[in-house]
């Protein structure tokens, strides 16, 4: 569950960088006109959350809409609240992060409840969150 939260936080922290490409609104020339998105973490490639983000990129690029690459082992930063501060000044990062870091970083505590394993009993309460008054307005405030 913990993965799925991180991923799907990370998307939208990303969210407002791929709908705008460049400065200018265009996707960057150097790219072939793709959009081009960089997977950032702390952990080895080994690790799970590695192996998603590689998968991810994997798929994206065999989209053909996106340049996709990814970068682990601290290779842009060693420190994760580091990376999200790059994605969050415009930088097209994707960043795993957990609701706690997300909460404090964007000033907004009531997305701390994400982190308790307790809140749910099933995994599939999850499908209905994005859907909610109050996960639209976090989102809205982590995409400003």
């Amino acid at each position: 569950m913990k993965k799925i939260l991180c991923v799907l936080l990370a998307v939208l922290v990303s969210a407002s960088v791929f709908g705008k490409g460049g400065s200018d609104g265009s996707s960057s020339g150097a790219s072939g006109g793709k959009i081009v998105v960089t997977f950032a973490g702390t952990e080895a490639a080994t690790t799970g959350q590695s192996r998603m983000m590689q998968e991810v990129a994997d798929k994206l690029n065999a989209s053909g809409r996106f340049q996709a690459d990814v970068q682990v082992n601290g290779a842009l930063g060693s420190n994760t609240d580091d990376l999200v501060t790059q994605a969050k000044t415009g930088v097209p990062l994707v960043v795993p992060s957990d609701p706690g870091r997300l909460a404090s970083q964007f000033n907004i505590p009531d997305l701390n409840i994400l982190m308790a394993p307790y809140v749910l009993t099933d995994i599939k309460a999850l499908d209905k969150l994005p859907d909610t008054a109050l996960f639209k307005e976090w989102q809205a405030k982590l995409e400003a």
